[in-house]
């Protein structure tokens, strides 16, 4: 890095666009190390489950470019898709492991810290501050 300057890339274009019409926006995929350039719905959040002894937990499962200094993420959940809640902020969910995608990216999992046997039902969203 350089002394007063801060180290990253800084994020440069419209936040809402959708440039390659891959439905992800690009504070979205800017913040995954994406390019709102190219097609890349195949690397957008995965929601999923983990089996942990007996237990099934939803997770979510995403890229986080540490590069990526004008945007922050965080993981929100729902059981109505109107009322959202900030997950990690309210210890509902622990991080399970992070491991590198096929280009070098950090791509991490959490997990919710109850399983699904006492969930009506569970929507998980990433969300990108800008």
């Amino acid at each position: 890095g350089s002394p007063g300057s801060a180290d990253g890339n800084p994020f440069v274009g419209d936040p809402l666009a959708d440039d390659d019409g891959d439905g992800g926006v690009a504070i979205v995929e800017y913040l995954q190390g994406l390019s709102d350039n190219i097609p890349s719905a195949d690397r957008f959040p995965k929601v999923g489950v983990l089996e942990l002894d007996g237990v099934s937990y939803p997770t979510i499962t995403f890229r986080q470019d540490p590069m990526a200094v004008d945007a922050t993420r965080f993981i929100e959940g729902s059981n109505d898709l109107v009322s959202w809640i900030d997950l990690e902020a309210n210890n509902f969910v622990t991080h399970v492991s992070t491991s590198t995608d096929s280009d070098g990216m950090p791509v991490h999992t959490y997990r919710f810290n109850f399983g699904f046997e006492g969930l009506e039902r569970v929507f998980l969203r990433l969300g990108v501050n800008y």
